[in-house]
């Protein structure tokens, strides 16, 4: 819960329970915002054949710095 920066998943102390994250479903499609504005990259959202191909790109970004 202390990792989410927009505070969308809260502790119900009434329910003594975790309010998870609804992955910004008011975004109409946009994804989560944590994903779009993660300043390390480190957060994806989507399709995971997507996920693995931005990896990859990442990955081959870096070896030709090398």
């Amino acid at each position: 819960m202390e990792a989410c920066p927009f505070g969308a998943m809260q502790f119900d102390e009434a329910k003594e329970v975790a309010v998870k994250c609804d992955l910004c479903l008011e975004r109409d499609g946009k994804g989560p915002a944590c994903a779009a504005v993660c300043p390390t990259g480190c957060i994806f959202f989507g399709d995971a054949k997507n996920f693995l191909d931005q990896k990859a790109e990442i990955v081959a970004a870096r070896k030709r710095t090398l």
